[in-house]
């Protein structure tokens, strides 16, 4: 079967990673005196910071830390790494250590540095996921013990203690109250929870929303939150109210997809997207409402991924788009009354090469991939346009809906379903659901996939990990699992690298797949069927698990990259381009295939594998196959 879709423009958001995070945005209501970036901007990400006549933002592009003065002179750099969450106290910054090294040590931890770019100072060992400084003490998230846990620390790094234990992803202090999100794993579904700032009076709120709670905001003795979307549903739902008690839920005022911010008498609202000409305006731009639901107003008509309130001025983040010049992240700024709206910081957009053409003029380079294969079909995506090859088990199957599959940030593929990571962080599914594969529907801040034979598991931006569908041999036990950079799944198995180099696994281990609790220095996984590799940080690779047709004979590679692994072959990427195989070959109604036969690739720059064929990206981003073609999952010359 082979499907083919095409639109004109799907803009593929250039800060997935960034986006992802914005799953909940509570706030609580700020006072004078109270730290100049006060909660409700510090829960938006809280790249802007203002005080002391400076503006401190996070270079979203660069990925460093900066402040200018609000005129726009004086651009000063204080950091190579970015900050989010940024906190200003007095004459200190406080924020997360943003590195684009995701196996840096320092990347996610709490840190503290000077206005000035001095006496940048790591705080304890906490990871420091969403800081709040309240005067010297600093509440955050933190997972470095095996738990996602909510704690509260002095600003010296002394004091630690811990005030909730659960699986939070986001927190804001309100008066004595702590107001918090736990994914509840068995209901598969966020709630909302409270607890003292001492630690004490820990109770649910109850709401009335089936699905949870994907955001929210605190005002006063108000609570206002967006109940998570259904799968299947095509219009956003209206957000809802209720008191910080639990009593008075009900439904509020349409705001849009994006996250809120409150100030006085009024609501704040976006909704993340991409500016590009021809691109219809966002569902919500930015504009507010009286707390009352009423006066609801238009400010500005671009999207506000997120909304920074400093007095009279909003400063919000929107992402443009062209096709001659790439994204540009822009942080823009209006007064709160729609007038005055003007750039502040533009970054440089994403670099875009010339387009070169062949000598009959044809696009020399085809646009870049995503790519997955299936056990007997191949997925690809770009940002215009959705395919499939191959596919014997879904061919003219209903169930496969992937019509609105463009501009995916990546595709994961199992025996008789499919997986696609969406911008912001949300996760889409489709194909067969037996075994509850498919109820991905409540996944939020995920940034990377993999799909088992009938198992979906999901990385989240915490480092956790979450896993729905057949659990029979235990592959879906991986709740517990906090650190983790990388994911992996094979039939009935899944692998998890850790920040440390080390790998967990879980699930059966029928041929040794799971023994991995000896490996260390592990930069990056793949797991087949019944076998499992590893690239360690010296480019040799490890295997355990099912070797009777030799897949795992791959003690003498060198080099290696990155990997991929089939039913009974494994594929190996050089850092020079070229690619080696080990493994047994395939036959199909007589007809005998080798995955393995890629001794011949050249400029390859990732690499895929399905059951018994094996698919590689090159340079130019064309896309090479071999191995079995029974049912057309090797024909991938799309832009022939």
């Amino acid at each position: 079967m082979t499907m083919l879709f095409r639109r004109k423009l799907s803009a593929l958001l250039l800060l997935t990673l960034v986006l992802s995070v914005f799953t909940g945005c509570g706030q609580s209501k700020t006072t004078k005196g109270e730290n100049a970036n006060s909660s409700q901007n510090i829960a938006q990400i809280g790249l802007v910071a203002l005080g002391d006549d400076w503006v401190y933002y996070t270079d979203m592009n660069e990925g460093k830390l900066y402040k200018v003065k609000p005129d726009g002179s004086e651009k000063t750099k204080l950091s190579d790494n970015g900050g989010y969450y940024l906190n200003l106290v007095d004459d200190w910054l406080f924020f997360t250590n943003a590195s684009s090294d995701q196996l840096d040590p320092e990347n996610g931890m709490l840190f503290k540095m000077k206005t000035d770019g001095s006496e940048r100072t790591q705080i304890g060992t906490l990871q420091g996921q969403h800081p709040y400084v309240a005067g010297t003490t600093i509440y955050a998230i933190d997972s470095t013990d095996n738990q996602t846990k909510l704690y509260k620390i002095m600003s010296d790094g002394t004091g630690q203690s811990i005030l909730a234990e659960a699986n939070i992803s986001n927190f804001v202090v309100s008066g004595d109250w702590i107001y918090y999100q736990e994914f509840h794993s068995e209901e598969n579904k966020t709630l909302l929870h409270k607890v003292k700032t001492d630690g004490t009076e820990n109770q649910p709120l109850s709401v009335t929303s089936p699905l949870g709670v994907d955001a929210f905001a605190v005002h006063g003795d108000w609570i206002y939150y967006r109940p998570t979307k259904a799968e299947n549903a095509e219009q956003n739902p209206l957000w809802s109210k209720m008191k910080t008690d639990g009593t008075e839920d009900a439904e509020f005022a349409d705001l849009g997809s994006g996250g809120i911010n409150i100030d006085g008498d009024w609501i704040y609202f976006g909704a993340p997207g991409v500016e590009a000409a021809g691109m219809e305006k966002p569902d919500a731009p930015l504009s507010k409402i009286k707390l009352d639901g009423t006066e609801k107003t238009e400010i500005a008509p671009d999207d506000a991924t997120f909304i920074y309130l400093y007095d009279d001025v909003i400063y919000f983040v929107s992402i443009q788009f062209s096709m001659d010049t790439g994204f540009a992240i822009i942080i823009n700024r209006v007064k709160k009354d729609g007038t005055g709206k003007e750039v502040f910081v533009k970054a440089q957009p994403t670099e875009t090469a010339p387009t070169a053409t062949d000598d009959e003029g044809r696009p020399a380079e085809n646009p870049e991939l995503v790519v997955a294969c299936g056990p007997d079909y191949t997925l690809f995506s770009s940002q215009d346009m959705f395919g499939t090859r191959g596919g014997q088990s879904f061919n003219q199957d209903d169930r496969y809906d992937t019509n609105s599959w463009m501009g995916t940030v990546a595709l994961a593929a199992g025996q008789e379903h499919m997986l696609n990571l969406r911008p912001g962080g949300s996760v889409a599914s489709t194909g067969v659901n037996t075994y509850g594969q498919l109820d991905v529907s409540a996944w939020r801040q995920v940034t990377a996939i993999a799909a088992g034979g009938y198992h979906s598991v999901g990385l989240r931006q915490d480092g956790t990990v979450v896993a729905v569908g057949d659990n029979r041999a235990g592959q879906c036990n991986v709740s517990e699992w906090r650190e983790i950079v990388a994911i992996a799944a094979g039939t009935s198995h899944t692998l998890g690298l850790k920040k440390d180099g080390t790998v967990l696994a879980a699930g059966d281990n029928s041929f040794g797949q799971s023994d991995v609790s000896s490996w260390t220095e592990i930069k990056a996984l793949a797991a087949g069927a019944n076998h499992s590799l590893s690239v360690k940080s010296d480019g040799t690779v490890v295997a355990v698990g099912d070797n009777r047709e030799g897949q795992c004979d791959v003690s003498s590679w060198t080099d290696i990259k990155a990997l991929a692994a089939g039913d009974a072959h494994s594929v190996g990427l050089k850092n020079d381009g070229t690619v080696v195989a080990v493994g047994g070959k395939v036959t199909v109604e007589g007809q005998t295939y080798d995955p393995c036969a890629v001794d011949s690739w050249r400029d390859v720059k990732s690499i895929y594998a399905g059951f018994g064929h094996t698919v590689a990206q090159l340079e130019n981003n064309d896309l090479v196959a071999t191995g079995n073609n029974a049912y057309g999952q090797c024909d991938v010359d799309i832009f022939g």
